[in-house]
């Protein structure tokens, strides 16, 4: 996908996770002159195959490449559309009002969903939804900046991920559209930064 300055360049991704699981098998051992069946605790490791889109931010100079941004996974998807990256952050002060509790416990509970839920899902807490289906389980929403806009808020946050066959960290920043109509918070926009 082109922007203005930055490409970004998608990559479907089939991918294993080995983990090491027990199980308890039933075995047959001599007891005298009858057998007798004996359980016993065997080690094996699993395989867990998926598919998602590695998304790689880069930027260029005449030829010369250069990876942006951290690069992050999302659900594979029908490869095509636009993309606009933002342009510089101007200097703000970050928002400090009543409301703040209660949007990050809104990001909270929707990267929990993001992460968990299927993209139909997501329907009620965004405009164009989008979810990872639970390809990753949610750890935590790190580093939150909330800025007042005129039609609500923008929210820059990291936010943790992780395998859950193996507890590997995934690592992602977005920025966030938020609104707010009845006490209610909805995403108008989400950006991978």
């Amino acid at each position: 996908k082109e922007g203005d300055k930055n490409s970004l360049f998608q990559y479907k991704v089939t991918y294993e996770n080995l983990y090491p699981v027990e199980k308890e098998v039933e075995k047959e051992v001599k007891d005298g002159k009858k057998k007798k069946k004996v359980k016993e605790k065997v080690k094996t490791n699993e395989k867990s195959e998926k598919q998602m889109l590695l998304n790689i931010p880069v930027t260029n100079k005449d030829d010369s490449f250069a990876v942006s941004a951290v690069p992050y996974f999302t659900q594979i998807y029908d490869l095509k559309g636009d993309i606009a990256f933002k342009g510089k952050e101007e200097t703000r002060d970050e928002y400090a009002g009543e409301k703040k509790e209660s949007i990050e416990s809104f990001l909270q509970n929707f990267f929990e969903k993001y992460a968990s839920e299927k993209k139909e899902e997501m329907v009620y807490m965004m405009k164009k939804p989008e979810a990872l289906e639970g390809n990753l389980l949610f750890g935590a929403v790190q580093s939150v900046k909330i800025f007042e806009t005129k039609k609500g808020f923008e929210v820059f946050c990291a936010v943790r991920f992780k395998e859950k066959e193996n507890d590997i960290p995934v690592n992602e920043k977005f920025s966030l559209e938020i609104t707010e109509n009845s006490g209610q918070f909805y995403v108008n926009k989400l950006k991978h930064q």
